[in-house]
Order: structure tokens, then sequence, then C-alpha cells
């Protein structure tokens, strides 16, 4: 998370010698880098059963041995290799958050709108509150609930489609930096989104990262072309794009 002061000033530190395409590399860089952002993998890591006991090898093990002549001590790694390397984990994180995401959601939720028993206008109203929060918006409040136990927050990306369809999906946390004010760090100002992409060049893959700079006005897309240079994404007619 980012307020408006630190976006400016790692604007300006960057500004002092370099261009727009290193200030996004420069802001991304220092988020993905961040202890933050590696306690949101870690999160996740940790539900998804991947602890780092796995990674552990039990037949190894340093012994230390003290020299008779200088007193100092050395460390040697010494191997057993007919000792036990089974690993048995507890996934206590997971049925932790799982049992918080069936406590609070569940079950689809209720919707009532006041007055709507005395007014037809409003049972309409009601009932479409009610159709829209179907099993699908159920099935994602959940994920959200997930998310935010294990990262902790998760983001909910609303918009409208090209048929003017209100919709709604998650875009994962560990993608997105959000920009809030610097007074109250109550209201979200600007939105940056960063995830990688497979391109294909010359029968090789090569992964690449997109950068999506959102504002409450429109959207800039940014591809990120050989080494670290970030250039305006070319596919998008209109760029920045107005928000529909």
């Amino acid at each position: 998370m980012l307020t408006q002061t630190e976006l400016i000033t790692a604007k300006l530190t960057a500004e002092g010698i370099l261009n727009e395409s290193d200030i996004i590399k420069y802001i991304v860089e220092n988020d993905i880098n961040s202890e933050r952002k590696r306690k949101m993998l870690e999160g996740e890591r940790y539900y998804n059963g991947k602890h780092d006991v796995l990674q552990r090898d039990f037949t190894s093990s340093k012994l230390l041995e003290t020299d008779e002549v200088t007193g100092e001590e050395k460390s040697m790694l010494f191997r057993n290799v007919n000792r036990s390397n089974h690993k048995n984990i507890n996934a206590f994180l997971k049925i932790l958050v799982d049992q918080k995401t069936a406590y609070l959601v569940s079950k689809e939720p209720t919707i009532r709108v006041i007055g709507a028993e005395q007014n037809s206008s409003q049972k309409a109203y009601e009932k479409m509150l009610s159709d829209f929060a179907d099993d699908t918006f159920n099935e994602v409040l959940q994920d959200l609930v997930i998310g935010a136990s294990c990262k902790g927050f998760e983001t909910l990306h609303v918009y409208y489609d090209e048929n003017g369809d209100l919709q709604y999906c998650i875009v994962p946390s560990n993608e997105i930096i959000p920009i809030y004010d610097t007074n109250y760090q109550k209201e979200l100002i600007e939105v940056i989104r960063y995830y990688n992409i497979t391109v294909v060049k010359n029968g090789k893959n090569y992964t690449h990262k997109k950068v999506e700079c959102w504002t409450k006005d429109n959207v800039t897309y940014y591809m990120q072309k050989q080494g670290d240079l970030y250039v305006k994404d070319s596919s998008i007619e209109e760029n920045p794009a107005p928000h529909w």
C-alpha cells in the first residue's frame, strides 16, 4: 500500500535521473520485493499445503567440530542416508480459514429493501438484487474471504462490460498496489496492477510484465519489452482508455 505522498516521492526519486519507463520499473520492483508481498505469497503457499518443512532435508545436519590446537569451531555437513526423510504437514491455516469462511459466507446473502412490501417498484428492485447475489456471487465472496485471510486483503474489481452489464471478479492482491490519500489513508486514489504474461518469440517463451495504472477517470496500459523497458501497450487502441 502507498499513499499519495509516497507515490510522489517515488516518482521524484526516479525522475531525478530516469524516464517514465524507469518510474514504473522503480515502483513495481519495490513492491515485488517488499516484505508485505513476500508474506502474501507465504500465506497463500501455506494455505495450499506447501509448508517450509517440505523443503528441508532431514537426512543432513550440521555438526560443530572444535580444533584442538586453535580452539576454533568449524561446521561440517553430516549426511545419514538411512535416516527417515518423511514429512507430514499440519494444514492448520487452511482449517482455520475454511472455518471462518464457512461461518461468514457459506450461505447466500439475504437482501431486504425497506418498504418493498408496500411498493411494487421497490419489491422489483429487491428481487433484482437477490437475483444478482446468486450462487456465483456467493462463491466470489468465499474466495474473497479466503484471499483476505491468507494475504491480509483481497481485491474485488467491479466494472461494466461492453454490453453495459455490471460484472465483478477477483484480482489477486499480490498483483495490486493500492494508493490512498495521504491525510487519512481511507480514500482510494489510484491503483497500479502488474502481472506476468508469456510471449512466444522465435519459438521460445519469454515472461513479460503488463502494468495497468488506474485513476478515477482512466487506465493507462504498459507492456514490458526487451529488458526492463516499459512502453504504452500498442494493442490498446485508446491508451489511456476512459472507464465505462
